[in-house]
């Protein structure tokens, strides 16, 4: 009885320092206003007359997030990339709605479904250095479309140190 007594505080304090490394995860998503200003702070090319904006999620990578919102325009979608701290990076060009993630990838959706309705989607890898300079979308290449602004601040504040 003493043992299991002995392991319910140590059973308690995993669970905490758990939520605790979530919840600090949790704290670096940029909000809907925060990506406005991210996007208008990088320029015209980043964003587009009546882009709508609507969160996808965390993309869990190695030891952080990458944190994912797709942009709907007319024309297509945008896979928009922020790191955690969190700084908008830049964004994929996509014929396919980002619609989920998992860890290392955005879910894009194929428009296909099986005979039980569940939908296929392809996988927009991110991986340990971030975002790749150019992926393939069902075989159409995509470049990963800097913040040049978020560059140069990078670099700049590299080359301070």
């Amino acid at each position: 009885m003493k043992t299991k007594l002995a392991i319910l505080p140590v059973f308690a304090l995993s669970i905490a320092l758990t939520f605790n490394n979530l919840a600090a995860e949790s704290k670096n998503q940029p909000n809907g206003s925060a990506v406005k200003k991210a996007l208008k702070d990088a320029g015209a090319e980043h964003d587009p007359e009546d882009m709508k904006l609507s969160k996808v999620g965390p993309v869990e990578v190695g030891e952080t997030y990458y944190h994912v919102w797709c942009g709907t325009t007319d024309d297509n979608f945008r896979v928009l990339v922020f790191d955690n701290k969190p700084s908008y990076l830049g964004y994929y060009v996509s014929a396919f709605e980002p619609v989920d993630y998992e860890a290392g990838a955005v879910l894009l959706d194929s428009g296909e479904s099986d005979e039980e309705g569940n939908t296929s989607f392809f996988y927009l890898r991110i991986g340990d250095g971030g975002p790749a300079e150019k992926v393939s979308i069902d075989g159409i290449p995509s470049p990963f479309v800097k913040n040049e602004k978020a560059e140069l601040e990078k670099k700049t504040a590299a080359e301070s140190n």
